[in-house]
């Protein structure tokens, strides 16, 4: 009689765990959304790749790690369709591209990019110093990214971009225009904890400036923008966490 009662009560425990594992992924799913269209999106991000270097590496690393398949499917599959649709519209797109590819003369053309001055400063011919930044910075976000516990790309993106554009083989100012979403942030910081943005102004009015009066975009004025940006972000973030930390917390009512 014991034994069988025993079984009476295992029994629902035991049913029940299934449902508990679909339940939480019926949450994670919930939380998180179908990811196939966010892999989707990074076709976007292939229009421009030597930009996302450092960014598309960790994106890699943390997929792997999280087994989040639909993500590479996604774009891979969008990359795939591009790639296929240029094809069908004119045969001879990639033929042509690859011969304007090796007889542009990119190499021979000023980009303000910091990569390229490194690779000006020490041996013009090496083309290979040139993606020694990126290498470099790929390294470091990898590491980065494996000593992060809980990674959230709305936390860390922004700082992982503004890496990935500053150390990329070669970036126009206009570019830039992909850290909006990074500044913006940084300016909320600072507004929600009430600091001064004079920071940003000091980066974005020179900036602004060399605009209005036609600096043209094919000259060394424009390399100081990236490292500013980078400089304001870390700013930004620590005076916040600095406020944070100072100010008391509400004592619990007695």
């Amino acid at each position: 009689m014991i034994c069988r009662e025993s079984l009476v009560t295992t029994r629902p425990k035991l049913r029940a765990h299934p449902n508990r594992q679909q339940r939480r992924a019926r949450r994670r799913r919930q939380r998180h959304g179908d990811v196939t269209p966010a892999g989707t999106a990074l076709v976007l991000c292939s229009v421009k790749p030597h930009l996302f270097l450092p960014f598309g590496a960790v994106l890699l690393f943390r997929c792997v790690r999280s087994r989040s398949w639909r993500i590479l499917g996604g774009a891979v599959s969008a990359i795939a369709a591009s790639l296929l649709l240029a094809h069908l519209l004119d045969h001879d797109a990639w033929t042509q591209y690859a011969q304007l590819v090796c007889t542009a003369g990119l190499r021979d053309e000023l980009v303000p990019s910091l990569s390229l001055i490194f690779r000006i400063l020490v041996r013009r011919d090496w083309i290979w110093l040139q993606f020694l930044p990126a290498a470099v910075a790929c390294i470091w976000a990898l590491w980065w990214a494996s000593r992060v516990a809980h990674w959230d790309w709305r936390r860390e993106g922004h700082l992982l971009l503004l890496v990935s554009i500053m150390t990329a083989p070669y970036a126009w100012v206009t570019d830039e225009a992909i850290l909006i979403p990074a500044m913006l942030v940084a300016l909320y910081r600072l507004e929600r904890n009430g600091l001064s943005m004079l920071p940003y102004l000091c980066a974005a009015l020179p900036a602004l400036l060399e605009v209005l009066f036609g600096v043209q975009p094919d000259t060394p004025w424009y390399l100081w923008t990236t490292p500013a940006w980078l400089a304001f972000y870390l700013y930004a973030a620590r005076a916040a966490r600095n406020h944070a930390a100072s100010v008391p917390a509400p004592s619990a009512a007695t």
